[in-house]
């Protein structure tokens, strides 16, 4: 087994108390940017397991090798307790696990066990950093945990204060974004205040310029990284139902929208995709709802937004449909349309509570009672890589308008019209002059946000991006 040898550092800038995907980057991120970190879990089988054999939790590229070498270089140590960190370290970043809580949200018990630990153990003034998106309202409580374990003790009384850095990006790009000039929310209960040495040693290492951080009150901080988790999954409300949300919750709207708005690139792009896209569905719809449902009641709050924003993903996926009837109103009767993809997340077969089903058994409405006549061709043809069972029987009061493909070749060879419902990894690669070759007509109706605008022109395609009103030519 590969044991790591850590090199004798000075005393740590930052500790990391959590070995979560999260912490780990964090803690790797952060030496790489030159400051000298102590990391620990909870769990002293888990330190053990990265300090012994190398052990990391999840699927991250780039982590590995990273840790490794801050490892080797001495910036980056690792010890099986939080005592420790707790005692040296006088920012310390807390990225415990937030498994879901009766309610279905995200339940803070490990956050609280570590910050009173914390509160208890520290010989100096400390801030706390709350690394895990939480919902709106954990931070204060946070707080009050530390103030009430500060007051129970014998000795002169430290400052603990809480900071909510929640992360706006997912586990897979966690390294690659932090690296990145992306967005470092801040989260205080003043957030005009000055900001803690300690605290500020740790941003100018990552942000020397003072340009990435975003410097706002712990509920503008919580509710974005809701917004980002929840939200973004309802997006066709999203723009009123982050204000809602905001205004509701007596946060700063306006803050909250350009956090979101600077989000990192990646996500920015996938965020403007899911926007002009027919909409999102599949199983985390339900449980996004749910989970936003459960935060309004808690909170003693009507359920409207989330309603509301339901209301306005199916308002939406109607107005797709139409869209697209319109579109095709000008067809010949024996036109065929080539139909790819309906799930609405790449590299998923899951339709369920799906708009791309709901808009595709719309176009082939006409045909549930009337089949097509003999010896006319199947309007439609449909290729999806996965989830083709599941479509046949999703669609089967219109499947007599359908021929169901087993390749992208094979739907669009001779079609008049190209059609986006949905997503699979690497889909743009569909174009290109070979499709153009085996096209009869070359009309994109893009539904999805799949195809590059640009590299469709240049091929002589007419494209038109969803709800456009006039088609992009040449």
């Amino acid at each position: 087994m590969m044991k790591w040898k850590q090199k004798e550092a000075p005393v740590s800038d930052v500790g990391v108390i959590g070995l979560t995907v999260t912490g780990l980057s964090w803690a790797a991120v952060l030496a790489e940017a030159g400051l000298n970190v102590l990391a620990t879990d909870m769990d002293e089988e888990v330190a053990a397991g990265i300090l012994e054999e190398m052990h990391l939790p999840g699927v991250e590229p780039e982590l590995a090798a990273l840790v490794q070498a801050m490892t080797a270089a001495g910036r980056l140590r690792f010890c099986e307790q939080p005592r420790r960190v707790i005692r040296e370290c006088p920012v310390i970043g807390i990225s415990c696990m937030t498994p879901a809580g009766e309610d279905g949200l995200p339940s803070p018990r490990f956050v609280t066990s570590a910050v009173r630990q914390a509160a208890v153990q520290a010989t100096g003034d400390r801030v706390l950093v709350i690394k895990s998106a939480l919902p709106p309202g954990t931070a204060a409580k946070l707080q009050q945990a530390a103030d009430t374990a500060l007051s129970e003790r014998d000795d002169p009384v430290p400052n603990v204060d809480v900071a909510a850095m929640p992360e706006l990006f997912n586990d897979g790009q966690m390294v690659a974004a932090m690296r990145r000039q992306d967005p470092l929310l801040v989260g205080r209960a003043d957030a005009a205040a000055e900001l803690p040495a300690g605290l500020a040693k740790v941003l100018d290492a990552l942000d020397p310029a003072g340009k990435r951080r975003k410097l706002c009150t712990w509920a503008t901080a919580e509710l974005a990284a809701l917004a980002d988790s929840g939200l973004v999954a309802l997006r066709q409300a999203y723009g009123q139902a982050v204000n809602a949300l905001a205004e509701t919750m007596q946060a700063d709207s306006r803050a909250l929208t350009a956090i979101l708005a600077s989000a990192e690139p990646r996500r920015r792009s996938r965020i403007a995709a899911r926007c002009d896209g027919i909409g999102i569905g599949g199983r985390r719809l339900p449980a996004e709802t749910a989970a936003l449902t459960a935060l309004f009641e808690q909170n003693g709050l009507a359920p409207a937004l989330t309603a509301a924003v339901t209301a306005g993903s199916a308002a939406h996926t109607k107005r797709c449909a139409q869209w697209l009837k319109d579109q095709l109103a000008h067809l010949p009767e024996d036109a065929v349309v080539a139909v790819l993809g309906l799930a609405p997340s790449p590299g998923t077969d899951d339709l369920r509570e799906t708009p791309g089903v709901e808009v595709l058994g719309n176009l082939a409405a006409d045909f549930e009672d009337h089949p097509p006549a003999a010896g006319r061709p199947k309007p439609f043809r449909l290729y999806l890589p996965w989830g083709a069972d599941q479509a046949k029987w999703r669609l089967h009061r219109v499947r007599d308008a359908f021929v169901f493909c087993t390749s992208a070749a094979q739907a669009t060879r001779g079609a008049d019209v190209l059609i986006t419902l949905g997503k699979w990894p690497g889909m743009g690669r569909v174009l290109t002059p070979g499709l153009k070759r085996r096209m009869h007509g070359a009309l994109i109706l893009d539904g999805a946000a799949v195809f590059d605008r640009a590299k469709a022109l240049r091929l002589g395609f007419t494209y038109r991006a969803l709800l456009e009103t006039a088609p992009a030519k040449v």
